[in-house]
């Protein structure tokens, strides 16, 4: 019997580029899988692709999925422009050119129909409430991401520790303000021991979506 699931996928990124993450979740076998992971240097669709390659990876071969972003980037990529890009890829190089080509493998051995949903919505005001959930992952892993590459002496944007304390985090949860705040506190004082430089602060340094 094929399997018909429904993926959600959402990419994050500090500082784009800068520390990200990526997450998927969905429900198989009457049990909800959800995963996520962090890279200390990315862009922000570059974790939007991998969120859905490795969202799609997960779930069986031949299975009819339905994924569902918040990426235009995503959707319309597959949908519009992959046709263009493949004409026209000797003349005009295309950007994060591997990725795409691992997601057309990926979603090539399955039946995927590609659907866009308006992202930072909270469910209770209408918007999908799995979304809003990947975007939690999401946004709690690029957190991490960014505490540990400071931790490591990365130098990052300032934004990255001043977006913790100033508030301007988005519109992420509460339990996520509280954890960054945290994790990038103790980030600070690894960063002054190590004695890593932060690169100056920079306004753009807070957009999350690229």
């Amino acid at each position: 019997m094929i399997q018909q699931i429904v993926l959600y996928t959402d990419g994050a990124c500090i500082g784009n580029p800068g520390p990200g993450s990526w997450a998927y979740v969905f429900s198989h076998a009457s049990a909800t899988v959800e995963a996520f992971g962090g890279v200390s240097q990315t862009t922000n669709n570059q974790m939007e692709l991998t969120a859905a390659i490795k969202g799609l990876d997960a779930t069986p071969v031949g299975s009819v999925v339905e994924l569902v972003t918040d990426s235009q980037y995503v959707v319309k990529g597959m949908t519009e422009w992959l046709a263009g890009w493949l004409r026209n890829s000797k003349k005009e190089p295309v950007a994060n050119r591997a990725l795409w080509e691992q997601l057309v493998a990926v979603a090539g051995a399955r039946s995927v129909a590609w659907r866009w949903v308006k992202g930072h919505v909270d469910a209770d005001a209408g918007g999908d409430r799995w979304n809003h959930r990947c975007d939690e992952l999401a946004s709690a892993q690029a957190v991490e991401a960014a505490a540990a590459a400071i931790a490591h002496g990365q130098r990052v944007t300032s934004a990255c520790i001043a977006m913790a304390s100033n508030g301007r985090v988005w519109r992420w949860p509460a339990t996520i303000l509280d954890h960054a705040r945290g994790g990038l506190v103790c980030a600070t004082h690894a960063l002054a021991a190590t004695g890593a430089a932060m690169a100056p602060p920079r306004e753009d340094a807070y957009h999350r979506r690229g």
